[in-house]
């Protein structure tokens, strides 16, 4: 994510009561640290048990050969599959058999693949 787009992601969610800033010593300087509140946690919690059962599903369906229902799946849900990667709710192996890789990201090496490293990107 690119530095703006995270300050506007951690406005909404002081604005929403899910986390709070603090201002923290660090060994040269003061720095913004952002925590979750304790609404902020579980709303966490719910989202990641939704992953899961989103996770679940994909995994079962692939189990069982349901190439319609994968393709509605993978649809329905290719803004969380970076996501449930990182969070190892499902692996890279499982998304490539499954030939979801191809569609969802950029081939390696490609221009739309590549950040440009002037930018000031976040990561997480």
């Amino acid at each position: 994510m690119r530095r703006p787009e995270v300050e506007m992601a951690l406005v909404s969610l002081r604005a929403a009561g899910l986390v709070v800033e603090e201002e923290v010593k660090g060994l040269l300087r003061r720095k913004t640290v952002y925590r979750l509140t304790e609404e902020g946690i579980r709303k966490a919690q719910e989202a990641r048990k939704r992953l899961e059962r989103v996770a679940e599903e994909i995994k079962q369906r692939a189990g069982e050969g349901d190439v319609e229902g994968i393709e509605e799946l993978l649809s329905s849900y290719a803004l969380f599959l970076p996501l449930l990667l990182n969070l190892h709710l499902i692996d890279l192996a499982l998304l490539q058999s499954l030939g979801a890789f191809h569609d969802l990201w950029p081939e390696e090496g490609s221009e739309s693949a590549m950040m440009d490293e002037s930018e000031d990107w976040a990561e997480f």
